[in-house]
Parts: structure tokens; sequence; C-alpha cells
């Protein structure tokens, strides 16, 4: 399972949305094999990130932004991440904007 269906996964279980770090949390909880695997430990020792925390958060927002069914709300802070509905991009029009 790749780690873009992993969160998928975890969204799903969500539906209301999750931020990214709980996201972080479910997975340290749940999916421990994933957290500070060797690629994160050597971003750490170059001091590319803080810490094992920021090296697996930084895995979930460049998911987020590279996964088309992932959504990034971002009216909120800190921003949830919610599965898309359907397939794709499908987004729903208003019926007011559809007469445009």
């Amino acid at each position: 399972m790749s780690f873009v269906d992993l969160i998928r996964q975890i969204l799903r279980t969500h539906p209301e949305g999750m931020t990214p770090q709980q996201i972080r949390e479910t997975i340290k909880a749940n999916y421990p094999d994933l957290y500070g695997p060797e690629s994160h430990r050597r971003n750490v020792e170059k001091k590319h990130y803080k810490n094992l925390d920021h090296a697996l958060l930084s895995q979930i927002y460049m998911a987020s932004r590279t996964d088309r069914q992932i959504v990034v709300d971002k009216t909120q802070k800190p921003i949830r991440l919610t599965l898309a509905s359907g397939q794709g991009n499908d987004v729903s029009i208003p019926d007011e904007e559809k007469n445009i």
C-alpha cells in the first residue's frame, strides 16, 4: 500500500476530515513502521527537517498536494483534508451558477 493510499484509507474512516496533525498522530499510533523510516531519519540528520514529526507532516502535505482525491480546505486553520466525493475531481455546481 502506498503512502497516499494509506492517507485515503484514514480519511475514509473520518468523512468529516482531519488535519495533517491528526493524520500524523493516527499514523504514529496505528502504523508505527511508517513513522521514522530510514529516509526520514536521514533527512533529520541532514537537518532538512527539525524532527521525525516534521518529516512525516511534510510527507502528508506533499501527498495532499499531489493526489486529486484529497481535498484541502484552507478556509480554516489548521487546514482540513477530506476525500473528494465521487471519482477524480467531480465538483457539484450550484443551480444558480449553471445558468451563467
